[in-house]
């Protein structure tokens, strides 16, 4: 959809308006080099919030062509994760899969999910490499801070999944994390978007563009908490992926046609960050995108870091 930013001045931000093209190639499917990455370490562990479908079942189903040993997959929908499971079954039959139910929303159920994790993961003497949060929350479209009902739910359950659910994940999953050996990976990544920065314009409703400003913060403090320890966190824009959850977003039909990014873009981009643990440890706390090209993003390691680049900044000059 950045391309129809960049299309209509009217309502384009300029501040967000160069992020799709931060490298001068952009991907719409996983390319050669993400592609040639899909070879995890061993035993390399991974739960994935968020997984019933759409961008966290591909996520999961990435994960499991990547050689992970062991994927927790955990969301609401119970059926739906039974599809996913048997998904990663048929892909790689030597990866252990585990499901479970999970309403990040829920303080109390993700404490669950952190404790089903230990269970499951502590019977194979094995430790959690990463853990991914993709749940998100984007209902009704009113995009001004004056519409709607200031009654109804939609400002709070907006908050409750995108800003507080990564927070419950973060408080109890992140301990698990550091449990596991530095040189074998520990990362926590979320799946966030370009319409955090943006403020203007038809996908620019308040609550969701500030609940997940909001959940980019949380990902920046993470970093700055846990780097030293060799955690890895970043937040990563999945692209343009025709979701149940973007296609209801729409403002019209005339946006959907730039849905046009693969669902598992995201996941081959999440399984080439954490395939060599330190390896990009300069990334950490960095908002990123899966459509840009990974040897380019390299390549400006030194612009990246001199600028501090990719990080939410206050400007005064």
């Amino acid at each position: 959809m950045i391309e129809e930013l960049e299309l209509n001045k009217d309502w384009a931000d300029p501040r967000v308006t160069g992020f799709d093209n931060f490298t001068k190639t952009v991907h719409h499917k996983p390319g050669a080099t993400l592609q040639s990455s899909l070879n995890l370490p061993t035993p390399y562990n991974v739960c994935v919030v968020g997984a019933s479908r759409g961008i966290g079942a591909g996520i999961a189903r990435s994960y499991a062509k990547a050689g992970a040993s062991t994927i927790i997959i955990a969301a609401r929908n119970t059926q739906q994760l039974q599809d996913v499971a048997s998904q990663i079954a048929g892909i790689n039959p030597h990866c252990v899969v585990y499901s479970t139910m999970c309403d990040i929303a829920s303080p109390i159920s993700v404490r669950d999910l952190a404790a089903f994790t230990r269970e499951m993961l502590g019977q194979q003497h094995q430790h959690l490499n990463a853990v991914i949060v993709n749940s998100g929350y984007a209902k009704n479209r009113e995009l001004d801070v004056t519409e709607g009902d200031a009654t109804d739910e939609f400002w709070a359950q907006s908050f409750a999944v995108n800003t507080l659910g990564t927070y419950h994940v973060a408080h109890y999953m992140v301990p698990l994390l550091l449990k596991a050996p530095e040189d074998a990976g520990r990362a926590f990544l979320v799946v966030g978007t370009v319409a955090a920065l943006i403020r203007r314009g038809p996908i620019a409703p308040s609550k969701y563009c500030i609940s997940k400003l909001a959940q980019m913060r949380i990902t920046e403090h993470i970093a700055e908490q846990f780097g030293s320890r060799g955690l890895f966190s970043a937040v990563v824009h999945p692209g343009a992926v025709a979701t149940e959850m973007a296609i209801d977003a729409s403002p019209d039909d005339n946006f959907k046609k730039f849905l046009i990014d693969d669902p598992e873009l995201c996941g081959y981009f999440f399984v080439w960050l954490t395939r060599q643990p330190g390896s990009l440890q300069w990334l950490n706390g960095r908002f990123l995108s899966a459509k840009w090209d990974p040897d380019e993003l390299i390549a400006q390691k030194q612009q990246v870091l001199e600028g501090d680049l990719l990080k939410l900044e206050l400007r005064a000059d």
